[in-house]
């Protein structure tokens, strides 16, 4: 599957998880060294409907699914009132 070849580049599936590819350098330079793909998923998704959803828009074979939960990004704002950090 190349990123060129993507059928629907957003997409909202069956399931109600709407996800989309990620097209960073970094995300870019996995998928041509390693031939692994990055996209945004819902929270509530597990990995098997990752697999069964990407393997259904696009019409691949799935070998692997990884997942990652990270945190908010901190914002320092620069007000009157001094310096606020919020997430």
């Amino acid at each position: 599957m190349r990123l060129k070849e993507l059928k629907q580049p957003w997409n909202k599936l069956d399931h109600g998880y709407t996800y989309k590819p990620i097209l960073t350098e970094k995300a870019t330079n996995e998928s041509e060294l390693r031939n692994s793909y990055t996209f945004i998923v819902s929270k509530s998704a597990n990995k098997v409907e990752i697999k069964k959803a990407v393997e259904a828009s696009y019409g691949v074979s799935v070998q692997k699914v990884r997942t990652m939960i990270y945190g908010a990004e901190t914002r320092t704002r620069y007000t009157k009132r001094g310096i606020q950090n919020s997430k």
